[in-house]
């Protein structure tokens, strides 16, 4: 699987493809792209840059909201959900800027968040598209493959079309609905950042002790408080979400070993939990790099579905 991932790594910068069998249906914001093959199905909706679906065929396992809204013409936020892609650090050097070059946390980039995107290639297994140039200066290129195994292979490569160099990581995450749960490696002793002391108390109260290979369950139902918060665990990057009979098991291959996420306050797993909004959001990052102008860094994450009637640990690898 590691080799095949590379492989499709190292083709991804250059997007290519063979041309369309994919099928399509309209969507807010313009047409929506359907993949189905090897009994699995995905829907990426490039007018506003999200996969809006992801599961065996007939079921989704994204949490998705507020389809129907155009983005905001002034930059304001509208929570999509589904599976959306960002750059990290959000905060600090190197993170996010306005268009006077300023740093801007919140809201996220249009260009990075909704695009819209220009689909490139497609298949009935496959699609791959490209975002507009964010401020930071970064492009990002996305292309999604079904393979054989029923497993996805998401290629998220990072161009550089600033004359500067950049210091990112890909991020991506994943809406979760409020009656799904959550799985993370988090064997006793795995360091926990968070907000602040409240937001890693509430996380707390919802988590399982950790099973014999380490996975702890989160359960989204039992969050139960007013406002959000996030932490961040220094942990394998694997994270699993529960919802209608079938977990969501995404991997990052590329692991953090300098440690730069956690110097620029992220982490390789991320949680938020804002309940009063229904925002949930299951987080990845691949390990931070130097990007220098004209040179594109790529990583992959691989998305596995494996079925599982009540939704427990026992069923993860």
């Amino acid at each position: 699987m590691h080799t095949r991932a590379l492989l499709l790594s190292l083709a991804a910068i250059g997007l290519s493809g063979c041309a369309g069998i994919s099928s399509t249906s309209e969507a807010p914001r313009g047409r929506a792209y359907v993949l189905n093959a090897h009994d699995i199905s995905l829907t990426y909706a490039p007018g506003i840059d999200r996969v809006t679906a992801f599961g065996p065929i007939g079921t989704n396992l994204l949490h998705t909201a507020n389809l129907d809204q155009a983005p905001d013409p002034n930059g304001d936020y509208t929570f999509y959900g589904g599976m959306y892609s960002w750059t990290a650090p959000q905060n600090g050097q190197g993170a996010w800027i306005d268009a006077q070059g300023e740093p801007k946390a919140w809201p996220p980039d249009v260009a990075m968040d909704t695009g819209p995107a220009t689909v490139s290639s497609r298949s009935r297994a496959h699609i791959a598209a490209s975002n507009p140039p964010a401020l930071t200066g970064l492009v990002q290129h996305k292309r999604f493959e079904i393979l054989p195994d029923a497993s996805v292979i998401v290629t998220f490569a990072l161009e550089n079309v600033s004359e500067a160099s950049v210091a990112a990581a890909a991020w991506i995450n994943t809406a979760v609905a409020s009656d799904s749960l959550i799985a993370v490696r988090r064997e006793r002793g795995t360091p926990i950042r968070g907000w602040n002391d409240e937001t890693i108390a509430r996380f707390n109260s919802i988590c399982t002790s950790p099973d014999a290979n380490g996975w702890v369950l989160v359960r989204i139902p039992d969050a139960m408080w007013e406002g959000g918060g996030k932490i961040w665990l220094d942990t394998t990057p694997d994270i699993a979400v529960w919802r209608d009979g079938y977990w969501l098991l995404r991997r990052q291959p590329s692991v953090d070993t300098a440690n730069r996420l956690r110097d620029i306050g992220e982490g390789p797993v991320a949680i938020y939990i804002q309940p009063d909004a229904g925002i949930i959001e299951a987080e990845l990052y691949a390990p931070v790099t130097d990007i220098r102008s004209g040179d594109t860094r790529t990583d992959v994450e691989v998305w596995s579905v494996i079925a599982d009637p009540v939704g427990t640990t026992a069923a993860l690898p």
